[in-house]
């Protein structure tokens, strides 16, 4: 796959506090990782690097959690790729060849030079909060594990 499993622990992650933080508390790492069946303790570890990067906000102590940074529904996807995964997946060589550029194209440069940056444009041109689209329901559905949506939706 393309992105990582930080990328897309933190997508779940932020998409799961914007549809739950209605009252403005904070949302538990464990409530998190339980509703989208993802492992707490990594899901803790990409969220505190999401806090420390300024798109999430934590707070600690019995009542801690994390809620969204002012305008990360704003923020374009690139910015989310950037703070977990870097930019590298755009400069680098499919073939992994460290003398691979425009002036020196391996076998494959040309036609993965353009896939890249079709992607790039992709999540650039995309917000975070554009994936909220389809109505809470059909998205907490998408992101939870099987089962998990029923119990929550009570």
């Amino acid at each position: 796959m393309l992105f990582s499993k930080s990328f897309g622990y933190a997508i779940r992650g932020i998409l799961y506090i914007a549809t739950s933080s209605d009252s403005g508390a904070p949302v538990q790492t464990e409530a998190i990782a339980r509703e989208l069946g993802v492992p707490m303790h990594f899901t803790r570890k990409v969220l505190k690097q999401l806090a420390q990067k300024g798109i999430l906000v934590s707070s600690k102590g019995q009542r801690g959690g994390f809620l969204l940074a002012e305008g990360v529904l704003e923020k374009p996807l690139i910015e989310l790729v950037e703070a977990t995964d870097g930019v590298a997946l755009f400069h680098t060589c499919i073939l992994r060849l460290r003398a691979c550029d425009h002036r020196n194209p391996c076998p494959m440069h040309e036609h993965f030079k353009g896939i890249q940056d079709d992607i790039r444009t992709v999540l650039s041109s995309h917000t975070i909060g554009g994936l909220l689209s389809p109505g809470r329901a059909a998205l907490l559905r998408s992101l939870m594990v099987e089962g998990q949506f029923e119990k929550f939706a009570r």
